[in-house]
């Protein structure tokens, strides 16, 4: 049984679909318990994936409701592995979970600045602990928390969308390059830096999809710095793969990841990444190899490695190779085997 506060389209949501599909397809039941109502992307009707949906996890402690509903589940499909998703879930997990034989939790990411106030509930908890991605790792360790690392894993990537219907889509230049990112609107992954660094440059637009509590804020800003002709924010598509596939580089500003999926499916792609130097971002890439990094708030010198990216065709093609080369070694067969090692179990079993 896969854990989850909460659906929608973050990238939590997204390593969860990814896995409890490889695992189904390795022949293991699998079943995701999800608060709320929203959607679990990725998991369609018929996939042998069911969602079980309990009430609204709310608060620090998920609240009675989520814990009484997950107390229920459990009874009735009787799972040898119960593994949360996000460091919340511990407390509950470690409470309704007793009498399951395997009990786990990943960290999918850490905000460095509050680390210590989300860590200490977790020691009062005695629940295994995994990372997902070197990031969270490093950081759980530092702080003290024993932590596994299981890597996430992406599938083939999809068709890119032509050019010329990109061009159309979102009333572009056809001239001009085009950049593209896909990010929650959210503080963490900064979306103004992003907006201030292409708005610099006048030979580039941006397609930025995603939606979130910062969306009529950066609506602001593109009309403060003019550059509406430029800067297309259009928000939650979920062609979005697409998207970034067609662009000329991809674009993330974030001021901390866990194992950013984006930045992999765009090296999947053959689409150059320029990104800030944040932790989940700088254990797994290597600078002039696989991306290009910008100190993290700096628009100016993200600007620079954005225009690099973009013209400096010896250096695109060195990124798109080390990208490639990167994005194979995160398989979905390779996340799915880390995972039945994690749980102790074999396919089918």
């Amino acid at each position: 049984m896969l854990v989850l506060a909460n659906g929608g389209p973050g990238g939590m949501q997204k390593v969860v679909a990814t896995l409890a599909l490889g695992l189904r397809t390795r022949g293991v039941d699998v079943v995701v318990a999800v608060g709320g109502d929203l959607p679990i992307h990725g998991i369609e009707p018929g996939s042998g994936v069911p969602i079980l949906r309990l009430p609204r996890f709310s608060g620090r402690s998920g609240g009675v409701a989520f814990a009484r509903g997950l107390r229920r589940l459990i009874r009735k499909e009787r799972p040898v592995v119960l593994h949360g998703h996000g460091l919340r879930l511990a407390p509950t997990l470690r409470l309704c979970g007793r009498g399951v034989a395997v009990r786990l939790v990943t960290c999918h990411g850490l905000d460095p600045t509050t680390l210590s106030s989300v860590l200490r509930p977790l020691r009062l908890v005695r629940i295994h602990v995994a990372a997902c991605g070197e990031g969270p790792l490093r950081l759980l360790r530092a702080a003290g928390v024993r932590a596994t690392l299981l890597p996430v894993g992406i599938g083939p990537v999809p068709p890119p969308l032509l050019r010329s219907t990109l061009v159309e889509l979102f009333d572009l230049d056809p001239q001009r390059s085009i950049v593209a990112a896909a990010i929650r609107l959210t503080p963490q992954k900064d979306p103004a830096t992003m907006v201030r660094a292409v708005s610099a440059l006048s030979d580039v637009q941006l397609v930025l999809c995603g939606d979130g509590p910062l969306e009529e804020e950066l609506h602001q800003l593109v009309d403060e710095l003019d550059v509406g002709e430029r800067i297309r924010l259009v928000g939650y598509r979920s062609e979005a793969r697409a998207i970034l596939g067609a662009a000329d580089a991809v674009l993330l500003s974030s001021t901390w990841e866990g194992h950013v999926l984006v930045g992999l499916e765009a090296m999947a792609a053959g689409v150059p990444l320029v990104a800030t130097a944040c932790p989940g971002i700088v254990e797994w890439t290597r600078e002039g190899v696989n991306v290009l990094l910008a100190p993290i708030g700096d628009a100016n010198e993200l600007g620079r490695q954005l225009e690099r990216a973009v013209f400096d065709q010896d250096l695109r093609l060195q990124l798109i190779s080390g990208g490639l080369e990167t994005a194979a070694q995160h398989s979905i067969e390779a996340m799915v085997a880390s995972h039945l090692s994690e749980y102790g179990i074999s396919p089918g079993g």
